[in-house]
């Protein structure tokens, strides 16, 4: 039995408005993910977790490869990202050198995560004390040389002086309290001070 044209003509715009419906609702799928994507990349944008970012991004432009303004964000999410990674092992450096006492070492690399990431606050906090640190350091070192000095000269008071002053900034020299202690020693009224600081021997 042969159908006739009409119906056959019916069955073949039916079976293409299926196909079309078909793909209608896959590209509405399609463009609902990806926007549930860009909206879940944007939210950890927002809470500087690069790392997450990037993969939704890159999951977004997979589906829409030709949308120009995803690669677009990608790209300034994985800048972000690299960024990110560069200051963490920046911070790392800093915190490593400052164990080993490497106060220039550590304020070098401390510096540049600050300058690449002025919102990072653990660096700038430990780059703060690490300065405070090489200050001191500095102006102990330069009232060990004043009072040697001073010391080598006779000059006992501006001796006792200097290294008094550098037992107010660091209590752990001893090779500082005997210098006060002899040069105390050599007059009588500095002796007698000298005993009676606190914690003085």
């Amino acid at each position: 039995m042969h159908k006739d044209p009409e119906y056959r003509d019916a069955a073949g715009r039916l079976a293409d408005a299926k196909e079309r419906l078909a793909e209608q609702r896959a590209a509405d799928a399609r463009k609902a993910q990806i926007a549930r994507l860009v909206g879940q990349a944007e939210t950890h944008e927002e809470a500087i977790e690069w790392e997450q970012a990037v993969g939704l991004w890159e999951e977004a432009r997979a589906l829409a490869p030709d949308r120009k303004e995803l690669g677009n964000r990608l790209a300034a999410a994985q800048a972000e990202l690299d960024k990110q990674r560069r200051v963490r092992a920046l911070y790392r450096n800093g915190q490593e050198a400052w164990q080993r006492e490497d106060r220039e070492g550590a304020i070098a690399a401390l510096e540049e995560a600050v300058a690449l990431d002025p919102s990072y606050r653990d660096a700038q906090a430990l780059l703060d004390r690490v300065r405070e640190e090489q200050a001191r350091a500095q102006q102990i070192a330069r009232l060990r040389a004043e009072g040697r000095e001073a010391f080598e000269d006779g000059s006992w008071e501006r001796a006792v002086s200097c290294f008094e002053e550098i037992l107010s900034l660091d209590q752990g020299q001893p090779d500082v309290r005997d210098l006060v202690e002899k040069a105390g020693g050599r007059r009588p009224v500095l002796a007698g001070r000298v005993r009676r600081r606190p914690g003085g021997s």
